[in-house]
């Protein structure tokens, strides 16, 4: 037991470590915090099962987890909500092309339908990844919708297709003047990053739309065994792919946001989980806003593997946010919709 013990501190606080080295240079090092939560749940029975049997070894395993409380924190969180608190709404939605691929016969009216959600949402500004518009049929197209005749302004970066017909990408949607916009990284079809600074009563806030780099990995191989004997191989190839890039994304993203004049909200698909390197690389910089202000486990994977957290608002310390939560009742995707609030900290309440 003695030896148990001590080797999994050893293991546990390698593991810690493993999230500060950066995946594009040593690939399979960022498989390694895959590992934390297992390690985790063994350190916190190692623990009670060594404090049953009165044995003083069981310090370690309570050092140990009190060296990971971070990792514990951003796993389940239970903030109340302000009901009080008068912020700038902002929604962060992958919608899945607003699964204009499924037979809307199997799907009763599911693309019309996500549409509307989005464009009814009480949110100021909307970050949509994986948007897709459809400017010759009236009840897809979603940028006319979600403007709502003008109540809203956009910036729309189209990754394939065109306007006149149907095209999809990523969008920014604001109930304020976006004063300034742009591209900061595009990869293959569906990947990328943009900004748009907004002109909000508050003051001008940079908001950024990322979706890091897919692992392209078929949740259906979860399903059974044999599935996930027979695509081990394949699998592990693309988690390696994906990690290397998001690694390299990641630091093009900051690096950027470095740059803003103004307050920074950045928002959108991680495609990793908060035990990685994408998420500590921006937690180093920014504030989640799960952590500070949201309540439970947070997942907003909608698939086979429903215990996933990787859609995420990050934001800079010059902002507070005080209520945050995830849209489990909204199914139309793959992803669950995530909503904070916010306000500038220098800026004064309204009345």
């Amino acid at each position: 037991m003695k030896f148990i013990t001590k080797l999994t501190l050893v293991v546990t606080l390698l593991l810690y470590a493993s999230v500060l080295f950066s995946p594009a240079k040593l690939p399979q090092i960022g498989l390694l915090p895959f590992m934390i939560a297992p390690a985790l749940a063994f350190n916190a029975l190692l623990f009670l099962l060594l404090l049953f049997r009165k044995d003083r070894l069981f310090i370690l395993p309570a050092v140990v987890l009190l060296i990971g409380y971070k990792f514990i924190l951003i796993t389940f969180q239970w903030h109340a909500s302000d009901k009080d608190f008068d912020g700038l709404k902002v929604l962060s939605y992958n919608v899945k092309r607003f699964n204009f691929e499924v037979k809307q016969d199997e799907f009763k009216n599911l693309s019309i339908n996500s549409i509307k959600w989005v464009a009814d949402h009480e949110a100021d500004i909307k970050c949509i990844q994986e948007f897709y518009t459809d400017s010759r049929k009236p009840k897809l197209d979603a940028i006319k919708q979600i403007n709502q005749n003008g109540t809203y302004y956009h910036y729309y970066e189209v990754y394939a297709g065109s306007l006149r017909e149907q095209s999809y990408g990523q969008a920014i949607f604001s109930r304020f003047p976006i004063i300034d916009q742009g591209k900061v990284f595009e990869s293959e079809t569906t990947n990328g990053a943009i900004y748009a600074d907004v002109q909000t009563d508050q003051g001008i806030v940079r908001v950024y739309n990322f979706h890091l780099e897919s692992m392209s990995i078929n949740p259906d191989n979860f399903s059974d065994i044999d599935r996930i004997k027979g695509s081990l191989k394949d699998t592990y190839k693309r988690l390696i792919i994906g990690l290397q890039a998001r690694a390299s994304q990641i630091d093009l993203l900051l690096d950027h946001a470095d740059q803003s004049p103004y307050p920074v909200i950045m928002m959108g698909d991680l495609n990793d989980v908060p035990y990685s390197y994408t998420y500590f690389r921006l937690k180093s910089k920014l504030e989640n806003a799960f952590e500070n202000a949201g309540r439970g486990f947070g997942f907003s994977f909608n698939n086979i593997l429903v215990f996933l957290r990787i859609d995420n608002q990050f934001y800079t310390p010059d902002l507070e946010v005080k209520n945050f939560r995830t849209h489990k009742e909204v199914d139309y995707s793959d992803h669950f919709p995530i909503y904070g609030e916010y306000r500038i900290k220098s800026a004064e309440p309204a009345n």
